[in-house]
């Protein structure tokens, strides 16, 4: 009987920490793309909803990342700009000086869902804070 109770205790206690695992909110990531041989690496990138992508560029030509609803302006060699990500979708961001740069981020939905193909805009914390 005793055995019984504490198979039971575990797997009560098992339930729990699964279900606590499963509601508990995802951390927002920060991933990296590279700017380089007038290339964006890796791409595509794939993120979840909340997470920022940061473009570091290491040519020495200008370059940008443009997208619907989001732009990190020019950068120089060295420099970098971030946008974070609130809605699941896929967006395909260029380079406005070399429109012949492309990329995507596929942003997914926390639950582990596959995202919709949308150009839903995401948050540019460069601009005040808004929906663009």
């Amino acid at each position: 009987m005793r055995r019984h109770r504490t198979a039971t205790l575990a797997s009560i206690g098992a339930a729990i920490v699964l279900a606590l695992a499963l509601t508990a909110p995802a951390i927002a990531a920060t991933r990296n793309v590279t700017i380089a041989g007038f290339a964006y690496s890796p791409n595509p990138i794939t993120i979840r909803v909340g997470d920022t992508v940061r473009w570091t560029n290491q040519d020495a030509a200008p370059h940008t990342a443009t997208g619907s609803g989001f732009d990190t302006g020019t950068l120089s060699q060295g420099a970098s700009r971030s946008v974070t990500f609130h809605s699941a979708g896929t967006f395909a961001y260029h380079c406005s000086i070399h429109p012949a740069m492309t990329g995507t981020v596929i942003v997914r939905a926390t639950s582990g869902g596959v995202a919709p193909n949308t150009d839903t805009a995401p948050l540019d914390p460069a601009h005040d804070g808004t929906w663009l």
